[in-house]
Formats: structure tokens, C-alpha cells, sequence
């Protein structure tokens, strides 16, 4: 099964949760290896948002901390503006 996730900010908790959650019960329901799908936008953005580069970062921290699931996760930049 895969699972996606579209955001325009940095993952914070509340995502997270979400998204842990999301994989526990696709493995309670048989699933063997639910695949994340976490698909940032990337295109033209507001003067205020948080900068694609550093919202990369901030996805490559939680998946290197342990957050998310590196191995059953992948990340792909939707380029459509915000």
C-alpha cells in the first residue's frame, strides 16, 4: 500500500502523529510494507513561506531522526505553485 502526504510547510508533530498513525493501521489491516509517499510542494511560492531548500532539510532530519520511516519512505517534489 502507499500512502501520500502533500504539505507546503516543514513537517511538525501533528504531521507526524498523522502519518505514523496512517502506517500502523494499514499494518493492522495485512498490509505488509506501507509505502510513504511525502510529496512537498515545490513550486512558485509567497514571500512569506518557508523556502524549498530548507523545508528539504527539515524532511531529511525527521527521516534521518527516526521520525519517519526512511526505509519505507520516499520523497518527491510536486512542483506546482503554493
Amino acid at each position: 500500500a502507499i500512502f501520500a502526504f502533500q504539505l507546503r510547510n516543514p513537517v511538525h508533530n501533528g504531521h507526524a502523529l498523522l502519518m505514523q498513525d496512517t502506517k500502523r493501521r494499514l499494518l493492522e489491516r495485512g498490509y505488509k510494507k506501507p509505502v510513504l509517499l511525502l510529496h512537498p510542494l515545490g513550486g512558485w511560492t509567497k514571500e512569506d513561506d518557508v523556502p524549498l531548500d530548507w523545508r528539504m532539510k527539515q524532511h531529511a532530519a525527521v527521516l534521518d531522526e527516526g521520525v519517519l520511516d526512511p526505509e519505507n519512505t520516499i520523497v518527491a517534489i510536486f512542483p506546482s505553485p503554493m
